[in-house]
């Protein structure tokens, strides 16, 4: 779930900014070169988001999975 709040977060606040780089009004839509360089971004940032979370969230889950099957012997 937080992975993908970050992802649409990311790419609206990239759209922001790129529109103020380039100074265009914000209803104005983004041509799709200044898209796509949003939604790559936004894929990069989501991405570190899920390298640093999943060395937390790994062990946690091997321990369960252990306590699971030493319960279940």
């Amino acid at each position: 779930m937080v992975e993908n709040a970050s992802l649409f977060l990311s790419y609206v606040e990239l759209q922001d900014a790129l529109r103020r780089a380039t100074h265009r009004p914000r209803e104005e839509e983004l041509p799709l070169h200044l898209l796509a360089l949003a939604a790559g971004g936004s894929g990069a940032i989501t991405s570190f988001l899920l390298f640093v979370k999943v060395p937390f969230w790994i062990p946690k889950e091997i321990e369960r999975y252990l306590q699971h099957a030493h319960r279940a012997r």
